[in-house]
């Protein structure tokens, strides 16, 4: 069984620009997998909550603001796969980088390989 170093990796986020999940996608959404990494990064905000635009959102644990990305293999429905990398972008305190299907990488690299 493969296990990650989630403070390894927790570390890396908090100092990061940007994180992608990148997730096989069943029903529309991503799979199990990528859903599991994203709530094992919660720690990077508090479990405190506030108001902010009238919605709940966690207090941030961290000054840097990671912004957050989708890109996916298989019947991902693109749309909520969006929606759903923006809220999460919302709740991290950060900008969405969309979500992208696997065959536009090419589209990836060039809207954000100069970062």
């Amino acid at each position: 069984m493969f296990h990650l170093n989630y403070e390894m990796i927790l570390k890396k986020i908090i100092k990061a620009d940007q994180m992608w999940v990148v997730a096989d996608t069943h029903f529309g959404f991503i799979s199990y997998k990528g859903k599991n990494i994203l709530d094992r990064i919660m720690p990077i905000v508090t479990m405190n909550l506030h108001m902010k635009n009238g919605q709940m959102r966690h207090v941030m644990r961290y000054k840097q603001k990671t912004d957050f990305g989708v890109i996916y293999q298989g019947d991902g429905d693109k749309e909520y796969l969006n929606r759903w990398a923006e809220r999460v972008a919302i709740n991290f305190a950060s900008r969405s980088q969309g979500a992208y299907s696997i065959d536009e990488t090419e589209d990836i690299a060039n809207a954000f390989g100069n970062y």
